[in-house]
């Protein structure tokens, strides 16, 4: 597995869109920090010139950040990534190690984008910004509720990228589950109360929750987060293993 591992990250440093990936996220954080700071002083009075608006951006975007995700992983699964797993089967390297092999490595570059991007904002928040330290607890506070959302959401892109083969289908699945899944349930839920629970546990209701608890200062910790993730990513590596585990290739 380690060395699969390497393999995939070292086919991943040496493919451009990473780094188009990191160099565009970052400069839009920069930007939207320079673009506030820039109408905070041209002496009319600008509400939004303030560090909790910078900051809800993330929670606000949650569907943008899932898609970053989404694009990093395809980098290993697109169809050449198939094209050559399809090799590496035939040399005998286990399913389960390509299956996973990518997901990790994938999810690492993406958690280092995260770090970056969050360091950035920090950094931007304190120099370009009104300083608000109640505004940055309450960020990572809410990062720790948020991020668990972003990891089920990152696991079930995973599981669809690596099932389909065209990276604009598996896209178009992501957000369609992402989106259609609240939607389906909130109709569920009007017709039997039952169905109520599975809607507040949606990936955007969750991301909703976030930002609406963030702007009304109301940030506490809770494990429904979690359970989501765990139940998300729990099913969506089984489902997309299970798949992959019977793909003939």
């Amino acid at each position: 597995m380690i060395n699969y591992m390497r393999s995939e990250a070292y086919k991943l440093l040496r493919t451009k869109g990473i780094y188009i990936t990191y160099t565009i996220c970052i400069s839009l954080l920069i930007l939207a920090a320079l673009t506030l700071y820039y109408f905070g002083h041209r002496g009319d009075y600008f509400p939004y010139y303030r560090a909790d608006f910078y900051y809800n951006n993330v929670f606000g975007f949650w569907l943008l950040i899932a898609m970053i995700g989404t694009m990093i992983n395809s980098f290993l699964t697109n169809k050449e990534s198939k094209r050559v797993a399809k090799q590496s089967i035939s040399f005998g390297i286990h399913r389960k190690t390509i299956f996973f092999g990518k997901y990790l490595v994938s999810l690492i570059a993406y958690t280092i984008l995260c770090i970056i991007g969050l360091i950035v904002m920090l950094i931007c928040g304190q120099l370009l910004l009104p300083e608000d330290s109640r505004a940055v607890q309450e960020f990572l506070l809410s990062l720790i509720n948020f991020s668990p959302i972003i990891l089920g959401v990152f696991s079930l892109a995973h599981a669809i990228n690596i099932m389909m083969y065209k990276e604009s289908v598996a896209v178009t699945v992501t957000v369609f589950i992402l989106l259609g899944s609240s939607t389906i349930m909130y109709i569920l839920s009007n017709m039997n109360k039952a169905f109520e629970i599975l809607y507040n546990h949606t990936p955007q209701v969750l991301s909703e929750r976030v930002l609406t608890e963030f702007m009304k200062h109301q940030v506490t910790l809770s494990a429904d987060f979690w359970i989501s993730s765990i139940i998300i990513t729990s099913l969506s590596l089984w489902i997309g293993y299970s798949r992959f585990n019977k793909e003939d290739f």
